[in-house]
């Protein structure tokens, strides 16, 4: 995937950790290995200043669709398995679709 736009540093501390508890709280949620950021604030506060925060404004996307097309039968039969086991929308989705892709080569 290539991305082209102009990108914008954060740094008010407060929209950045906002953005953190958002970001963690939306991916983390239905993980198996659900992690928090439960964290005193004074780790939080170290921890955002050893990180660069930024938007991209996005003006281009360019991108190949791949599901593993390239390995064998036997990995791609794998990688769904792993993907299913996960029990998350994205990675049902992901796994459907290399599914379907498999089915269509037969």
């Amino acid at each position: 995937m290539h991305v082209t736009g102009r990108s914008e540093i954060i740094i008010d501390r407060k929209t950045i950790k906002s953005f953190l508890h958002e970001l963690t709280a939306k991916h983390e949620l239905k993980d198996r290995n659900k992690w928090e950021m439960n964290m005193d604030d004074t780790f939080i506060s170290n921890l955002i200043r050893s990180l660069v925060f930024f938007i991209v404004r996005v003006d281009k996307i360019e991108a190949k669709f791949k599901l593993s097309q390239n390995r064998s039968r036997e990995d791609q039969k794998s990688v769904i398995n792993e993907l299913l086991s996960l029990n998350n929308e994205n990675s049902i989705d992901v796994a459907q679709l290399m599914i379907n892709n498999i089915q269509n080569k037969i």
